[in-house]
């Protein structure tokens, strides 16, 4: 059975000078597009094992 793709896009980002931005919001940041994309193909994996087929693509930018 073939499904559509499903699009999952969050974003967080710092502004600033990286001395200058909070440490808290530096985590929040990492939290949200390192371990949000890793908790997604975590989570679809299992499922794509099973069929022994799939795809996972992660889109990243420096600009946000």
């Amino acid at each position: 059975m073939l499904t559509r793709p499903r699009p999952h896009r969050v974003r967080s980002l710092c502004t600033g000078p990286l001395l200058d931005v909070p440490e808290a919001q530096v985590a929040e940041v990492f939290e949200t597009n390192v371990f949000g994309a890793l908790r997604v193909a975590r989570a679809v994996y299992p499922h794509m094992a099973a069929r022994r087929a799939g795809l996972i693509i992660n889109v990243g930018s420096v600009v946000g």
